[in-house]
């Protein structure tokens, strides 16, 4: 089975998230960070071998509502530094070799983002932490730049991409 080709799907079906998540109600600086956020989930469940089929645009519309409710419940955050074990494969739900990948992609993940300058770390965190709140409200928290903040976040997010990419078989 060929992989799909990612960079192409989410260029094809990222307009109707986003349209779904307007729909709602959802602001369009939000809308297009919940579609992108969701697309980044369902890569990594579709990596781990979570996903055997992907049904687009729906999955993705699915995926960003939830994240979209997620996002409303009060919620504890617990750091990647200090999280033991890969959320929800723990539990024993998940096959050994599924277990095995996620701690060796979190590793992968905990190195990319131990390699990042102390202030990029900070940046990264804070947005972890308060997903709901858009980056326009979260730059002058932090004392940067909307557009410092968010090439921040990207640049972050290209190391971890690129740490992750490195991992594959």
């Amino acid at each position: 089975m060929t992989p799909p080709d990612w960079p192409r799907l989410i260029e094809q079906h990222h307009h109707p998230v986003v349209l779904a998540l307007l729909a709602r109600g959802v602001r369009l600086r939000r809308a297009r960070e919940l579609a992108s956020d969701a697309f980044a989930h369902l890569y990594l469940a579709h990596r781990l071998g979570r996903l055997p089929t992907l049904d687009l645009p729906g999955l993705a519309i699915r995926q960003a509502t939830f994240l979209l409710l997620q996002g409303l419940r009060p919620r504890r955050h617990l750091p990647l530094d200090g999280a033991p074990e890969v959320a929800g494969l723990e539990a024993g739900g998940a096959s050994p070799e599924a277990r095995a990948a996620a701690r060796q992609e979190l590793d992968l993940a905990r190195a990319a983002l131990a390699g990042l300058g102390p202030r990029a770390r900070e940046l990264y965190q804070l947005q972890l932490e308060h997903p709901e709140v858009a980056h326009a409200d979260l730059a002058p928290r932090a004392g940067v730049s909307l557009q410092r903040f968010r090439q921040t976040l990207c640049e972050v997010r290209a190391r971890l991409r690129a740490a992750l990419e490195g991992s594959r078989p």
